[in-house]
């Protein structure tokens, strides 16, 4: 019995001994699923990140270098008044040129006769100015832009500008109004003007063209209208976006195969329009607009 109770001893000190020479080390202990080959874990995601590149961050954009701009320019520009333009220019500008672009008259909703204006040619000259005479232009805006060239010649920068502009025959018709200009029978115009701009600017036909008893000068007012009207001559002729300022004549949409004749004389009196520019005129004229033609 005794020597039975010595081996359990023996046994028990060997035990703890081999215990304690473990010392701190852990047995590793995991809960988690064995991974299923292809499958993203931890550490895969740990170590990909480890060995993915950074893309190159790009400097920021450089942005335009405006490098010329309008210092002098009048409100307006009325024909045969001349006017002072001006513009300053940065170091890398060697020369400049000076141009303009006249819009042109509307018929159908579109401006046409546009044109290009040399208002100074190409000098040798970075900031400098110019006095110009406006000409006789088919317009009532015209756009102005002084082109900047460098060393080699190249559009280095461009600055632009637009003016509103005022032919002879309105130079001091600042009254709001529709004006019409019949007097010549080759080049027949309507205008509009608001607030002391023209803001609408028409070709138009008015009169004969053997200048007959059918033309009328003077001033007038509105005084009815009518979106779908016929002519009391003739209850076949259809005058759409009628607007009647003096006896029976008016102002009113013309039919379409007499578009291409706007801007001449060709009526029995009225004025003809575009049926897109009758509308437009008749969606800003109220009654008692004044009328002036001449």
């Amino acid at each position: 019995m005794v020597k039975w109770l010595s081996s359990v001893l023996v046994l028990a000190l060997l035990s703890a001994a081999a215990w304690a020479d473990t010392g701190t080390q852990e047995i590793p202990v995991t809960s988690a699923a064995p991974s299923v080959p292809g499958e993203l874990t931890a550490s895969t995601e740990v170590a990909d990140a480890a060995v993915v590149d950074e893309p190159t961050p790009k400097p920021p954009a450089t942005p335009p270098v405006h490098d010329i701009a309008f210092e002098t320019v009048p409100d307006e520009l009325v024909e045969g008044q001349s006017v002072t333009l001006s513009w300053s220019a940065g170091p890398s500008v060697v020369s400049t040129e000076v141009l303009g672009w006249a819009e042109g008259v509307t018929r159908g909703g579109k401006q046409i006769y546009g044109k290009v204006v040399v208002v100074r040619p190409t000098e040798r000259s970075g900031s400098g100015s110019v006095d110009w005479v406006p000409p006789s232009l088919d317009c009532i805006g015209l756009t102005l832009k002084v082109k900047a060239y460098n060393s080699e010649g190249s559009v280095c920068a461009t600055a632009v500008k637009w003016l509103p502009y005022r032919p002879a025959e309105l130079a001091n018709q600042r009254a709001d109004g529709i004006y019409v200009h019949l007097s010549d029978h080759d080049r027949q115009r309507l205008y509009l003007q608001k607030d002391g701009r023209l803001v609408r600017y028409f070709t138009c036909s008015g009169g004969s063209p053997s200048g007959g008893g059918h033309d009328h000068y003077g001033e007038f007012r509105i005084y009815s209208k009518s979106v779908d009207h016929y002519s009391s001559l003739n209850s076949a002729w259809r005058m759409r976006y009628s607007m009647h300022y003096f006896e029976g004549h008016a102002i009113h949409a013309t039919s379409p195969q007499f578009y291409d004749g706007l801007g001449a004389a060709a009526s029995h009196g009225c004025i003809r329009l575009h049926l897109i520019d009758a509308r437009d005129l008749y969606d800003k004229v109220a009654l008692r607009t004044p009328v002036t033609v001449f």
